[in-house]
């Protein structure tokens, strides 16, 4: 008994320990989106993607976001994808921004947004349908 390492719990690595959930999170994390964007992802409280992402670095042993990305990437957690093909028309960066639109829409529009969207309707309008001054 003494010393000894053998044991299931010695064998299993950092990545191992997480949970589906903390794996989902540190995929998006590694996306560069802020807690507030996972949390709408996820349809979860930000509060709570914080306490995951608390478990995700004691899990792994690091200390921020970039630790933890960095790790997911090395570790085979974070796909980051393969490199276009050189006949690809289409660059990684566009896929990316491809990737990631649909969670920079921001839905439904602020107030302020929606009076100046309205107003500028308004205008074309009076434009468009005002009687020439000349005739």
């Amino acid at each position: 008994m003494g010393g000894s390492s053998e044991g299931p719990r010695e064998t299993q690595t950092p990545q191992d320990a997480l949970s589906a959930r903390e794996r989902e999170i540190l995929e998006l994390l590694g996306t560069g989106m802020t807690n507030r964007q996972i949390a709408r992802e996820l349809i979860i409280s930000v509060n709570t993607v914080k306490a995951h992402l608390r478990n995700v670095y004691t899990k792994l042993g690091v200390e921020s976001r970039t630790e933890a990305t960095l790790y997911g990437i090395r570790h085979g957690l974070i796909d980051v994808g393969r490199p276009s093909e050189p006949g690809s028309t289409v660059s990684q960066a566009e896929e990316t921004r491809a990737a990631l639109a649909p969670h920079l829409v921001r839905w439904p529009l602020r107030a302020p947004q929606r009076v100046a969207i309205v107003m500028a309707l308004v205008l074309t309008l009076i434009v468009t349908i005002w009687p020439d001054a000349e005739t």
